[in-house]
């Protein structure tokens, strides 16, 4: 779980940075992705070590609930304006691309959660069976 936590950090500091670099470094809201992705590459790594393996998977579970739930709850005034349209246009600005990026951060967030709380629970399976 480590190693795929690493994973999924590296793919919000992409999807920050990416974001970011697309709309030419004008809105540092844009690495908002990339600063979940770092915490969850810091916690991937040291979960790397045994002895601080649970504490930290705990802490990284906890950022990715908090992030899927502040990416859905920002995306969702916004989400029926991006499927019927394919844009989202608020205050005479074009708010698509942060929907878009807000919505990848809200899914790929949830699926982390998901995967960390289906290895919680395996973990706690294999425990209980021994």
């Amino acid at each position: 779980m480590a190693n795929l936590t690493v994973g999924f950090g590296t793919l919000l500091i992409l999807l920050g940075v990416g974001t970011f670099a697309y709309i030419n470094f004008e809105h540092a809201t844009a690495l908002i992705p990339a600063y979940f992705g770092v915490v969850l590459g810091v916690c991937g790594i040291l979960a790397r070590k045994d002895h601080l393996r649970k504490h930290v998977m705990h802490v990284a579970v906890v950022v990715g609930l908090i992030g899927a739930v502040m990416g859905a709850v920002r995306v969702a005034p916004n989400l029926g304006d991006l499927l019927s349209t394919g844009k989202v246009i608020r205050d005479d600005k074009d708010r698509t691309v942060a929907t878009v990026e807000t919505l990848a951060l809200a899914v790929i967030c949830t699926v982390f959660t998901g995967l960390c709380v289906k290895s919680f629970i395996d973990a706690r399976r294999a425990r209980q069976a021994v």
